[in-house]
């Protein structure tokens, strides 16, 4: 299964913002004059959304009704609506493209009847697994949000329909989820600078503005790129230069010397750049690292603002 572009967003937003009497998404649409010339059409699932009523008026509650009611029309049951990846992925990222229009308190609720209404069918509480994991955990989509995976993991913790399988592998995404979640401290460990220096990552944190924590490997074409850019940013170098932030770049994990010496001379002098001694901050699982580079925004008070975002994320954050 592929990421696959979001495609309905108007359409949702339509739901959303415009009255309505109802509103479908389908991937067929079939012509009277087809019909009329009997040109045969392959039948699609569709899925109908439900009626907003029209006291709601206001767009955040409008968009909470449609979140709590999205599946009403579904036909879980039906393994080959399931087994459709086009569509269900396109439903499911509209349902998580709804998550950024309500409160956050209303995913939750809407989350466990989602999976209450799937459990009907063991095949579509696997896939609903299979499709959160690509949209919202994996660090190449545009729509990966942690905190809105968590809610998902959670709540298929809960579900009695999840396999004992999936249930240990979601136990283990949510240990992973808890290390050094946004809003939470960042977790200190040993660091050896390239000036020869031994001291961690508490005492190198910005006091006095943020810090961007750079986890990178020597040899990594997309850490050389996110570095070069990072480097040739006006905005960056302007705020390191006045203190309002702080590049700390972070070899997390066991590398030749002369390896790591020769790249870390690369790095801009501007930056403290260094290394996890005999990689424990990889070893010893105190941060997790699913791709590289891994970048970290951290406050002044060593909390977690942002985390494995992406340099254009990061730049708009700056």
């Amino acid at each position: 299964m592929r990421l696959r572009s979001n495609i309905y967003t108007s359409i949702v937003s339509l739901c959303i913002y415009v009255t309505v009497a109802s509103c479908s998404m389908s991937a067929k649409n079939s012509s009277a004059s087809e019909t009329n010339m009997n040109v045969t059409t392959s039948i699609e699932p569709e899925l109908r959304l439900p009626d907003i009523p029209k006291k709601l008026t206001v767009p955040q509650e409008r968009a909470a009704y449609l979140l709590m009611h999205f599946w009403d029309n579904m036909n879980w049951a039906d393994s080959s609506w399931i087994n459709n990846d086009y569509f269900m992925e396109q439903n499911m990222s509209t349902y998580f493209d709804l998550f950024n229009h309500v409160a956050t308190n209303d995913i939750a609720p809407a989350v466990d009847k989602m999976i209450e209404q799937a459990s009907v069918n063991p095949e579509a509480v696997e896939k609903i697994c299979s499709i959160s994991d690509i949209y919202l955990y994996d660090t190449q989509s545009p729509m990966m949000n942690e905190g809105y995976y968590r809610i998902v993991v959670e709540s298929l913790l809960d579900s009695e329909k999840t396999s004992d399988y999936r249930s240990i592998i979601l136990q283990a995404t949510l240990s992973d989820l808890s290390k050094n979640a946004v809003g939470e401290p960042a977790s200190s460990f040993d660091v050896i600078t390239r000036e020869g220096k031994k001291t961690d990552l508490k005492q190198l944190l910005n006091k006095s503005g943020r810090t961007i924590l750079f986890f990178y490997d020597p040899d990594c074409e997309d850490c050389a790129m996110a570095e070069s850019l990072m480097n040739s940013n006006a905005a960056i170098n302007s705020a390191i230069a006045d203190g309002s932030l702080k590049v700390v770049a972070i070899c997390p994990f066991s590398v030749e010397n002369n390896i790591w010496e020769q790249h870390a001379t690369t790095l801009p002098d501007t930056w403290t750049v260094g290394y996890s001694p005999n990689g424990h901050v990889d070893e010893d699982g105190t941060y997790v690292f699913r791709s590289y580079p891994t970048i970290y925004l951290i406050d002044n008070t060593g909390v977690v603002l942002s985390k494995d975002i992406t340099y254009d994320t990061l730049k708009e954050l700056i």
